[in-house]
């Protein structure tokens, strides 16, 4: 593993690192966003050995998995973490409107979630975000990935973006956190269904995943958790 993981040393991360400190060039008020997922996590381990007290923002829709939220609350004081919660509109609130099988249901939820804190952000002067985001995950990311690289200036959003891991496999990033001994949500190790390079750590529910256990999972190791989400969004019981 010593040698897998210093190759990773040399290429990924190292290429991450110069990435990250492009991007903190450009930025006079950048922040970081951090979902308590792998990818962010490893991501925010890299940016603090950069600039210690970047902002780490973290997108509160009200459904995090329990042991999740303790998880980041640990690394948040473990780490000194400069730390901000942003509230969203509650993403419960957002399917039980639309319904979980309504065609644009992903995009209600990242709106919801996420475009409209971001926008909400930029208005308060920051003009730059750290995201975790891999091309290997779906097509859109690596159509994205190859048309913007690693870092770019969002016309949209008229602040600078940067996907440090962008070109990092799913392989590499667990053998790196491995490696470095980088603490991980507690979720991951919950794969009895899959093994924790398959799975996805994300809130406790949405149309991504639906149809492939991610509700089969949720029942099995939060029974309360997911009893209280039928009653709220019954629909979901089609899936386990």
């Amino acid at each position: 593993m010593e040698a897998f993981a210093n190759r990773i040393e040399r290429t990924r991360a190292e290429c991450s690192r110069k990435i990250i400190r492009e991007f903190l060039g450009c930025c006079k008020k950048p922040y970081l966003a951090w979902s308590g997922g792998k990818d962010s996590t490893l991501m925010l381990w890299l940016t603090l050995e950069e600039k210690p007290d970047i902002e780490v923002i973290y997108f509160d829709a009200d459904s995090c998995l329990p042991d999740g939220w303790e998880y980041m609350q640990g690394l948040v004081q473990e780490w000194n973490l400069n730390f901000r919660i942003v509230e969203t509109r509650p993403l419960l609130d957002v399917i039980t409107e639309y319904g979980l099988d309504y065609p644009g249901i992903d995009y209600q939820t990242m709106k919801a979630t996420v475009f409209e804190p971001v926008r909400k952000l930029m208005s308060e002067g920051y003009d730059g975000s750290l995201i975790g985001l891999r091309a290997e995950e779906n097509r859109n990311r690596r159509i994205a990935g190859a048309k913007y690289g690693e870092l770019f200036h969002s016309k949209g959003h008229k602040s600078w973006e940067c996907w440090p891991l962008l070109w990092w496999k799913k392989e590499e990033v667990w053998l790196y956190i491995d490696y470095k001994q980088i603490p991980y949500h507690p979720a991951y190790d919950k794969d009895r269904f899959a093994p924790r390079e398959e799975l996805r750590v994300s809130y406790l529910a949405g149309e991504t995943y639906r149809t492939y256990g991610r509700y089969v999972w949720l029942k099995y190791y939060y029974p309360e958790l997911f009893k209280n989400l039928a009653d709220k969004i019954p629909e979901i019981c089609q899936y386990v």
